[in-house]
């Protein structure tokens, strides 16, 4: 059984909103199936992103890399279905990974998470729980300084926070004093527009 955090979960599902319709995924780790980090990467599918995600051999070998130096154990990928299919398609089982976190977007608005073991070929739908933020802290891999957890929706309390500030400059319109250009040269370039 695999756990992930409502802050992890809304990263991902976020990433497959934004990247609708096209695939986009990343890779997962952890310890004793508790997702602790996840890494996003670009699909390398350039032609067929509409319906294939690819990762490069160097996104692999960074991501076991990654996992290994910060003491947790690699799960695998995660990647999006556009067309909604909650399932490993025939490619995804002959991949080799062991796990697949597939992220169905059959209702845009709310991309469900699905997991699955792949043994001799063959795909077995493994459970996850989602668990509140408040149990736990983010911590700075780099730093190890811990900062309060993000509660359900700050992604969205930020984003709204930014659009409040852009249209606050938007509305102001700041003007600004037309100079002369330096050495007398001539210039139509104004502050002001």
């Amino acid at each position: 059984m695999f756990k992930i955090t409502r802050r992890h979960f809304e990263i991902i599902a976020k990433q497959a909103k934004d990247n609708f319709p096209r695939e986009c995924g990343g890779f997962v780790g952890g310890k004793e199936g508790m997702i602790q980090a996840i890494l996003p990467v670009y699909n390398q599918a350039i032609t067929s992103q509409y319906n294939t995600f690819a990762l490069s051999s160097d996104d692999l070998l960074r991501a076991h890399e990654f996992f290994k130096k910060h003491g947790m154990e690699y799960y695998g990928f995660y990647h999006s279905h556009p067309n909604g299919a909650p399932h490993p398609s025939k490619q995804d089982i002959m991949s080799g990974q062991r796990f697949h976190f597939i992220v169905s977007m059959k209702d845009s608005n709310s991309p469900m998470l699905t997991v699955f073991s792949i043994k001799k070929n063959e795909a077995f739908q493994v459970p996850i729980e989602l668990v509140e933020n408040s149990a736990f802290e983010v911590a700075d891999l780099f730093t190890g300084k811990s900062k309060k957890t993000h509660k359900k929706g700050d992604i969205e309390i930020e984003a709204e926070k930014l659009q409040r500030l852009i249209t606050g400059i938007a509305k102001n319109k700041p003007r600004y004093k037309k100079r002369r250009p330096k050495c007398g040269e001539q210039s139509s370039f104004s502050t002001s527009a």
